[in-house]
């Protein structure tokens, strides 16, 4: 029978060792490579049976590297597990959705990797399952004499050890894993917050731009109108005098109650004039408001479209809606935020080595390969985000004061923009242009009342 094969693609070396000699326990020869492009370029001249693929990796990471690996014919059809840390039925769906048939937590690997194996059929009728390295701490005493044979010839072919040395190196592998597991989370920190950083520089300079291009279109409010304080100040002088002259009239006729009252009434009136334009100005400063936030969602609207092989709610968007919901709460915006996935269907042209790309602009519609959206199997929302933003979503509610965050979808069926007919002479980039505006998310600010 033909020796099954395994390829292991992971960063750690103590990760890679330790599967590596499970799966050799399974009779699997495992080869091992450090990085995602080691692994494309092992593909090139080996075919193994499985692959167990990490996912947090320098450089391309896992789930890239399953797009490569499956858009590729001739590999294609090669089972890939997900060897990692990660868990959750949104990362499952999202690891199914992209290509891979299961998940392998590190954690519980030695339990699992039994089942994963025998649901692929790769695994040998004569290895048992209690001849597998357990979890529990090895002793001499509880190693019996078969399995101690069958560990020795598996982890050393060539060379003929003691149990004592195999299960002293086992248990230094041990020992060893909690610090490499310290180093690589430190790794992929200091990773995340550079390129967090560095994205959040450069997204906050354009945003700014585009906010001082919005306040100087903005239109300038009217400034307010000193006539009526003038005009008080007046009719008050006039008041005086007209009382003054009174008092000089009083002593000869005796008619200061009547004329008491009047000017009373003209200045009731006159402050019940005031009062009325305090009140139109802060009618039309309520609509000045509204107008803006208007102008805002105009202006966001403008900057969501996304690529037609990215993810509509990946990590590239991610930025982009902190920092929306970062300047609204700045702004005082209080209510809710609805953005709303919409997917394009583009027209592209496939080859075995690179996969789908657009169709060049001036091939006629007709001679498409396929039109559709490589990056998105599904209109569900679930399907249309990384494990990063479903993160980030979870919290939100909580992170920004008075602003609710709202995610749905439009169906692509109901397109935003209308196609051009399928007949004619419609060409690829007429009809690439009108899906590139329906691949997009729409925002809509409703503020409370």
């Amino acid at each position: 029978m033909k020796e099954k094969r395994a390829l292991i693609v992971d960063d750690s070396r103590s990760a890679r060792l330790v599967l590596q000699r499970m799966l050799e326990k399974y009779g699997l020869r495992a080869d091992t490579v450090a990085s995602a492009e080691d692994a494309l370029d092992y593909l090139l001249r080996h075919r193994p049976d499985v692959i167990f693929m990490d996912h947090m990796m320098p450089g391309m990471d896992g789930f890239e590297a399953v797009r490569h690996i499956k858009k590729n014919l001739e590999t294609a059809t090669i089972p890939i597990i997900m060897f990692t840390s990660q868990s959750g039925e949104i990362y499952l769906s999202q690891a199914r959705a992209l290509g891979a048939v299961d998940i392998l937590p590190k954690a519980t690997a030695s339990t699992e990797l039994h089942e994963a194996l025998r649901r692929l059929g790769l695994l040998k009728e004569t290895v048992a399952v209690d001849e597998v390295v357990r979890d529990e701490p090895l002793n001499e005493k509880s190693v019996t004499h078969p399995i101690r044979k069958f560990t020795s010839d598996l982890l050393r072919p060539n060379k003929v050890e003691s149990d004592d040395k195999v299960i002293a190196e086992l248990r230094e592998i041990r020992r060893s894993l909690p610090d490499q597991y310290d180093a690589l989370l430190q790794n992929i920190q200091a990773s995340f917050r550079l390129y967090s950083g560095k994205l959040n520089k450069a997204f906050s300079e354009k945003l700014d731009e585009k906010l001082q291009t919005l306040v100087n279109l903005q239109p300038q409010p009217e400034k307010r109108s000193e006539l009526p304080l003038l005009l008080l100040i007046v009719l008050l002088c006039i008041s005086l005098f007209w009382n003054y002259s009174l008092q000089q009239k009083i002593v000869k006729a005796g008619s200061a109650p009547a004329q008491q009252v009047m000017n009373k009434e003209m200045l009731q009136s006159t402050l019940d004039s005031w009062a009325a334009q305090q009140n139109m100005d802060a009618e039309t400063g309520m609509q000045l408001q509204k107008h803006n936030w208007n102008l805002a969602e105009w202006a966001i609207n403008q900057n969501l479209l996304f690529p037609y092989n990215e993810l509509a709610l990946g990590s590239q968007r991610l930025a982009q809606i902190r920092q929306l919901l970062k300047m609204a709460e700045v702004a005082g915006f209080r209510g809710r935020i609805v953005l709303q996935t919409h997917i394009g269907e583009f027209c592209l042209r496939g080859n075995v080595e690179e996969g789908y790309q657009l169709a060049a602009a001036d091939l006629p519609l007709s001679r498409c390969d396929v039109i559709m959206n490589p990056a998105q199997s599904s209109d569900l929302v679930s399907m249309q985000q990384s494990v990063e933003f479903a993160n980030f979503l979870a919290t939100a509610i909580t992170d920004y004061n008075g602003i609710k965050l709202e995610v749905s979808n439009l169906p692509r069926d109901q397109a935003l923009y209308e196609y051009p007919s399928r007949t004619g002479n419609v060409t690829a980039g007429q009809w690439n242009r009108i899906a590139q505006l329906n691949n997009r998310i729409s925002a809509r600010l409703i503020a409370s009342d």
